[in-house]
């Protein structure tokens, strides 16, 4: 099975200045040693030289540290996660590269793996500032950021890079204020590849395959998706899927190859399709809202402009991941294949609707947030 992926520029920063060192120019005199005898040896540079010099030194110089940083970032994510190598941890390198440029000093706790707090601890561990910085899949709160769920809509994207490009422009113009409602904000976006189906038993082609099975699915849209196409949607932290596999609570999985390969998704399921878009999840990392406030200008300018560089960094390696991933998957044995989208399509008509509807009764423009969606795409 051949697989391929979409490229698309790395937006990247600046380096850390190396630190210039002075070139002392000797200048001897030649000749034989009546000349040396008769004639001085000339040692001195001409002052034109001397300032040229002076200014390369200078610009190589790197910014004098006259403001530091130290933070809390915490994840929920193992180390080998694509959203902590592409995500947080580029993050974390570039704000003490960057940093260091800027003449800011940073320093940064970082506690990944659920060691600060779950996953579905990790939105109040943020808001309540037990951590400066941390990731959650918006997902588990549906409830509390309803209009963030747009990007859970199935089909909405099938690109990592783009899907996260275009959600981070829509919170900055429409959806910031549900996040600062809740004492935190958006730094950077992970646009999760489409979720696909793992089942345990039998290839999946068409809904019937799943009918009336336990499929565990994130929560929010994804959940409804799940539930579209006849399955019962068993929600559960990605991270507990692996035991409620083994004991047959859940008979199936709702997710992207890219980031249920750290969970050793290849043993506990034998199938999976590769071109459905259920649904997908963007997780987020979010600064606490008075912590971000209480800190200088420049402080601020740095942690935005990192994020902004990590977002685009990110979207490529979940990209490169799930692809990746799938290779992986081929090779340890499980069997892959695409399936005929239409009776998936069909299935699945009424979720993009029903959110809409449901968004409206909640006060918020739903058929609004798509059409500024596509608006922002096709601008892209």
């Amino acid at each position: 099975m051949k697989l391929t992926t979409k490229r698309h520029a790395r937006r990247r920063g600046l380096t850390v200045a190396a630190v210039g060192a002075a070139l002392a120019l000797v200048l001897a005199a030649c000749g034989g040693a009546d000349e040396a005898a008769d004639e001085p040896a000339e040692t001195e540079e001409p002052e034109e030289e001397e300032a040229e010099e002076a200014e390369e030194e200078e610009a190589e110089e790197p910014a004098a540290l006259d403001l530091s940083v130290s933070f809390r970032v915490a994840d929920g994510y193992p180390p080998s996660n694509p959203n902590v190598v592409g995500g947080g941890q580029f993050f974390i390198d570039r704000m003490i590269e960057e940093g260091a440029a800027r003449g800011i000093e940073v320093e940064i706790d970082y506690f990944g793996d659920q060691s600060l707090a779950t996953q579905a601890e990790m939105f109040d561990t943020i808001g309540d500032g037990v951590t400066d910085v941390g990731a959650v899949a918006l997902s588990y709160f549906a409830e509390v950021v309803p209009g963030a769920g747009i990007s859970e809509l199935p089909g909405r994207f099938s690109d990592s890079y783009l899907g996260g490009q275009i959600m981070y422009q829509l919170i900055q113009e429409e959806l910031l204020d549900e996040f600062l409602a809740q004492n935190m904000r958006p730094l950077f976006v992970m646009a999760l590849p489409p979720y696909n189906l793992f089942t345990i038993d039998g290839p999946i082609e068409t809904p019937e395959d799943v009918a009336g099975l336990n499929i565990r699915s994130p929560g929010g849209v994804c959940s409804d998706s799940t539930e579209a196409i006849g399955a019962n949607a068993v929600q559960m932290p990605v991270s507990d899927q692996y035991i409620a596999l083994e004991r047959g609570t859940i008979e199936g999985v709702n997710g992207p190859h890219s980031n249920l390969r750290p969970y050793q998704i290849e043993e506990g399921t034998n199938y999976a399709t590769t071109n459905l878009a259920l649904c997908s999840v963007t997780n987020m990392y979010l600064v606490n809202e008075d912590w971000f406030q209480s800190q200088p200008q420049e402080i601020q300018d740095l942690i935005i402009d990192v994020g902004i560089e990590t977002n685009a960094n990110v979207g490529n390696f979940l990209n490169d991941a799930n692809i990746a991933s799938q290779e992986y998957f081929v090779e340890y044995g499980m069997e892959l294949n695409e399936v005929d989208l239409g009776p998936w399509d069909a299935a699945l008509a009424d979720v993009q609707s029903e959110w809409v509807e449901r968004m409206e009764g909640l006060g918020i423009d739903g058929q609004g947030l798509i059409d500024r969606w596509d608006e922002i795409e096709a601008s892209l």
